[in-house]
């Protein structure tokens, strides 16, 4: 498996806690957002596994929370630089290379506004994130009798810090509320993301959506009352 973070701390942090998979593992830290390094991440993985079975394009920002009239341009820019250009960069990288061998799957992470729903002060997140949802629609269509699979994944409220840094502006009222919302919908990153690769292993349709989230676990939660923060 190789992963992938702009910064050489986050990926030490992601090889610490993955330490049991030593071996196992390539880490190439770089910026998504370059295409350049996009090819070269897809190669350099061949390079050392082979090939590419599944290519995940999960990296993502948030805005500043703030009111959209006072996110500063530079924000914006960048929110959009890795949340869409390098989510269609990305794809089309892994197409192209995955098309050549034959097989492949392709998913891309949507997120908060992937469905129209609009929060307060993440109207440029939720932006990115409807754009993808529409891009990855499209995308499946125009290769619908490829080799290649393509679909999303909408992994709900996850406990990261893309989560929790906005929160870090949050009034102590607001703070209240966003935990009684996250004991209902969220979950924490060691739930979510082994059902998550599962689901992605046995998926086999084009356009597949697989989502975390369900009526049924949000209804239970509210009956046990649960609270995970």
């Amino acid at each position: 498996m190789t992963i992938n973070s702009r910064s050489e701390e986050n990926i030490n942090k992601a090889l610490e806690k993955l330490s049991k998979y030593k071996g196992q593992l390539l880490a190439l830290p770089g910026n998504v957002s370059n295409s350049s390094f996009l090819e070269g991440l897809f190669d350099k993985t061949v390079e050392h596994f082979g090939r590419v079975d599944i290519w995940i394009n999960c990296a993502g920002l948030t805005n500043e929370y703030k009111q959209t009239y006072n996110v500063s341009f530079e924000n914006i820019k960048n929110v959009f630089d890795v949340n869409i250009y390098a989510t269609v960069t990305g794809t089309i990288v892994a197409y192209n290379k995955m098309e050549k061998q034959g097989f492949g799957k392709i998913f891309n992470f949507e997120g908060l506004g992937s469905d129209g729903r609009i929060i307060n002060k993440l109207s440029i997140y939720g932006t990115s994130k409807r754009a993808v949802n529409y891009f990855t629609k499209a995308f499946a269509r125009e290769i619908d009798d490829s080799k290649v699979q393509i679909g999303v994944i909408q992994p709900g409220m996850v406990l990261t810090d893309l989560l929790m840094k906005p929160m870090e502006e949050n009034t102590e009222e607001e703070l209240k509320r966003f935990k009684k919302v996250f004991n209902l919908l969220g979950n924490k990153v060691e739930v979510v993301t082994p059902w998550i690769s599962d689901k992605i292993l046995k998926s086999n349709k084009n356009y597949d959506r697989i989502k975390y989230s369900s009526t049924f676990k949000i209804l239970k939660n509210l009956v046990t009352n649960r609270k995970i923060i």
